[in-house]
């Protein structure tokens, strides 16, 4: 099923060194219930942006908060162990946030220019439930949605 799917940044095919990314969770604890939300974050390294280290995921925001307040109970998995995150930033506009854990990872850089037209991209996701997966696309449409976002093409059943 081809669908297409709004990105902040564009990540063109030479800015991943490495294919790695990591399911995330949230367990919110009710009364009478427990209710689970999930996603997938990758490794990040900003520290020309500011960020030192590297412990930092990026994620979308939607999978860790909701009105700008971080969901309780963040993890990640890790080598089959479910390791705390902390959200250090959220973006409400572009649907992004940036997670810190105790990890150390190799982040990929972010891209220093926007993509063009039908240029490669990559994301990782977790459809379904099923293991983490690589998808590959292209650019379909700059400035999508009438904001930064940029909108991609490729197969990807959600």
């Amino acid at each position: 099923m081809k669908k297409l799917i709004g990105l902040l940044l564009l990540f063109i095919s030479s800015v991943f060194a490495k294919d790695e990314a990591f399911r995330i969770r949230s367990v919110e604890f009710g009364k009478d219930s427990i209710a689970i939300s999930a996603g997938t974050a990758f490794p990040v390294n900003l520290e020309k942006y500011g960020y030192k280290g590297n412990h930092y995921l990026m994620t979308a925001k939607h999978c860790v908060a909701a009105d700008n307040k971080p969901f309780a109970h963040l993890s990640a998995e890790y080598n089959g162990e479910w390791v705390p995150v902390d959200v250090v930033a959220l973006d409400n506009n572009l649907d992004v946030a940036i997670l810190t854990w105790k990890i150390n990872t190799d982040g990929c850089k972010l891209a220093d220019e926007d993509g063009t037209l039908k240029d490669k991209v990559h994301i990782f996701g977790s459809p379904l439930g099923v293991p983490i997966k690589r998808f590959d696309g292209k650019i379909a449409e700059l400035y999508a949605f009438g904001s930064v976002m940029a909108a991609m093409e490729m197969e990807f059943n959600h």
